[in-house]
């Protein structure tokens, strides 16, 4: 299966999962994609909740809001000191270079977008898409620690394959169509949180009858080794009730399971810290 034939099969599964990640301002998206590093995004919605009920989801206000009043508004996202001043720097970038705007980053064109966002603290290249697609409507390959699993899996690349392969295959199935990026990486989320886990839910799959696995054909990751009693049993309860776990309406349900800290360019969602030190507890990609 090639990432163009994935897309069509999710497209298939899911629907158009246009609504994937609602927000009230393309702002509030990029907070949202900053806020979500290394925490579950019910914790990033509380976070989120927080800054809206402070009045600190526009540009203007989060730019001039003080560190403190920020990082108590998001605690419950956790590692709130640093990201409150990621939150802060981000609006006051919005705020002096996109006159209170970020859809003015769409007057660039992508790589220079994916440069500026990139060069900003705590923005790694997963979260720099993540804004693309979801904030600006833009047509990037969000690159994501579900993308690495699922890609290899289905046979659209070979096993263990460089991010760069990944984003090379997926950004030839988007093909410069920004809704096709949103389903593509909506999609693989959804398949990797209701079906192919680091221990597949192979009885409940959408794309069973494409999977190289289920085909009888070698694919990557741990899940090639026969299922065990336990994952097998597991498998069969979750069966029946896999497709009624959609994620969550609120700010589009973003994916359960911690997610590391972006730490400017070497990090974003889902990337490994490149920091010596990681700040507060060990954590790891979803």
């Amino acid at each position: 299966m090639t990432a163009a034939e994935l897309l069509r099969a999710l497209r298939q599964a899911f629907g158009d999962l246009g609504t994937w990640w609602p927000a009230e301002s393309p702002f509030e998206v990029a907070v949202g994609a900053l806020l979500v590093q290394a925490v579950t995004w019910r914790q990033a919605a509380q976070a989120v909740k927080a800054l809206a009920v402070r009045g600190l989801l526009q540009p203007h206000a989060l730019a001039a809001a003080r560190h403190e009043d920020v990082a108590s508004a998001i605690r419950p996202a956790l590692f709130h000191q640093q990201k409150a001043r990621y939150l802060i720097r981000f609006a006051q970038f919005t705020e002096r270079d996109l006159a209170g705007d970020l859809r003015s980053l769409c007057r660039y064109p992508l790589a220079e977008q994916e440069s500026m966002l990139l060069a900003l603290p705590g923005v790694g290249r997963e979260t720099a898409a993540a804004i693309m697609v979801y904030a600006l409507g833009e047509a990037a390959a969000v690159v994501d620690a579900y993308a690495m699993r699922i890609l290899p899996r289905v046979g659209a690349l070979a096993p263990r394959p460089p991010r760069s392969a990944a984003g090379a295959a997926m950004a030839g199935a988007i093909a410069g169509r920004p809704e096709r990026a949103r389903l593509l990486h909506a999609g693989i989320v959804e398949l990797g949180r209701l079906h192919c886990r680091p221990e597949p839910l192979c009885a409940s799959c959408p794309l069973e009858a494409f999977c190289p696995k289920l085909l009888g054909y070698p694919v990557d990751g741990r899940s090639d080794r026969p299922a065990s009693d336990a994952g097998r049993a597991a498998a069969g309860r979750e069966a029946g009730n896999a497709r009624g776990g959609r994620l969550a309406a609120a700010q589009g349900g973003r994916r359960e399971g911690s997610r590391p800290v972006g730490q400017g360019r070497g990090g974003g969602l889902g990337q490994p810290q490149r920091q010596g030190k990681r700040p507060g507890r060990g954590h790891r990609g979803a």
